[in-house]
C-alpha cells in the first residue's frame, strides 16, 4: 500500500500484518519515508510494487488537483484509488459531491463516494482516465449516522439531506 501524503503514519498501524507500507510525502517525518512533492509535475512514486494507493487530507492543499491525478494515472495507472476531498471551504464545481465527480471521474475510473463525514467525502476507484460522470452515487453514510448528535441527525434526516450543509456545519 502506498500512502500519499502519509506524514507521521497513523494509517500504518490499523493495516493487517503483512502489508507493506511504502510512505510518500514531502517531508521525511519518519525514516524510510519516499520524498515527493505533490505540487510538482514531475513526482514520483517509490519504485517498489503495491496494489492500492491513499490520499487521505492531501487534494485539498495541492495547488492543482488536476496536475497531481494526471501525474497518477501516468504512475499507477489500474491501481486502487481511496482519497478524500474536504467540501468545507471550495467555490463552484468542486464545493459539491456532483461537481467532485464530475471533475474526479475524468482520472479515477467506477469513482464512489463511499461516505460523507459532515463535509468531507471519501472516495474509491480505479486510476485511469474515463468520461465525466456527474452522477453522484449514493454514498453508504447511514451507517456513520448513528454516531451523529442527536442535533445533527435530526437536521440530516428531517430535511432528507445527504450531508451536513455548509451553513449549519
Amino acid at each position: 500500500m502506498c500512502d500519499l501524503g502519509a506524514g507521521a503514519q497513523p494509517l500504518r498501524p490499523h493495516l493487517p500484518q503483512g502489508v507493506k507500507y511504502l510512505p510518500v510525502d514531502c517531508v521525511d517525518t519518519r525514516p524510510g519515508t519516499h520524498l515527493a512533492d505533490f505540487n510538482s509535475p514531475d513526482f514520483t512514486l517509490p519504485a517498489d510494487d503495491f496494489n492500492v494507493l491513499t490520499a487521505l487530507g492531501v487534494v485539498n492543499w495541492l495547488n492543482s488537483a488536476e496536475m497531481f491525478f494526471e501525474r497518477l494515472v501516468h504512475l499507477a495507472e489500474g491501481k486502487f484509488f481511496v482519497f478524500t476531498y474536504d467540501l468545507w471551504k471550495p467555490e463552484g464545481a468542486l464545493g459539491t459531491p456532483e461537481g467532485c465527480a464530475a471533475a474526479f471521474s475524468r482520472y479515477v475510473r467506477h469513482l464512489y463516494p463511499v461516505i460523507v463525514l459532515r463535509r468531507r467525502v471519501l472516495f474509491t476507484g480505479t486510476l485511469g482516465h474515463g468520461e465525466p460522470d456527474a452522477v453522484f452515487r449514493q454514498p453508504t453514510t447511514n451507517i456513520y449516522l448513528k454516531y451523529l448528535p442527536l442535533q445533527e441527525y435530526l437536521v440530516l434526516k428531517l430535511l432528507k439531506l445527504p450531508m451536513m450543509p455548509r451553513w449549519l456545519a
